[in-house]
């Protein structure tokens, strides 16, 4: 099985014991696990837009509104409905719900949701995997749309150069989908 299908298995996994919450959130915005992780109830502007939207915090630099999906406003409402009573987070510390889940639980999530799916673990692959996944998932789209949207720094080239990926549909369109060029006088 290719390494898409393996992540999307695990994204899937994740959904019944919770922890899919953070998948369902982390996967349709395309923001980094760091940003995700210090996402605060206060962020969320769920009156806006029709699911509505999580408004990025200003650690990010770039305080922009990103709508949610469907999905992902379901699992908005599961982690409101497991919200620790006085935690500030979406996704509280295990030990002090008044800080934000740390990077190194994030991992430990990210290797639950591998197990519960029956998965082999991918070296390097992790959330990030997500982020990528997102970004090639949007190549047809304008890329400052992209970047705004996923979080990257407008004009930026990492969008282009490390997160979107060749697949085999864009090989073949980019085979196929030709316009003839014509002659200008």
């Amino acid at each position: 099985m290719n390494g898409r299908k393996e992540r999307r298995r695990t994204i899937d996994g994740g959904r019944s014991f919770g922890r899919g919450s953070w998948a369902v959130i982390r996967t349709p915005t395309g923001h980094r696990i760091g940003v995700v992780r210090q996402l605060r109830y206060e962020d969320l502007r769920l009156d806006l837009g029709p699911n509505g939207s999580i408004l990025w915090p200003e650690a990010t630099k770039k305080q922009r509104k990103a709508h949610l999906s469907e999905e992902a406003r379901r699992a908005v409402n599961r982690a409101c409905l497991r919200r620790e009573t006085g935690s500030p987070y979406l996704f509280p510390a295990a030990k002090d719900s008044r800080k934000p889940m740390g990077k190194r639980e994030a991992q430990v999530w990210w290797i639950d949701c591998e197990k519960l799916a029956e998965l082999e673990h991918i070296d390097r692959g992790g959330w990030h995997s997500l982020r990528r996944k997102w970004a090639t998932e949007r190549k047809h789209l304008p890329d400052v749309d992209v970047a705004a949207a996923g979080g990257w720094t407008p004009g930026s080239t990492l969008l282009k150069e490390i997160y979107q990926q060749a697949d085999q549909a864009g090989d073949m369109a980019a085979v196929t989908d030709r316009r003839a060029l014509r002659a200008v006088r």
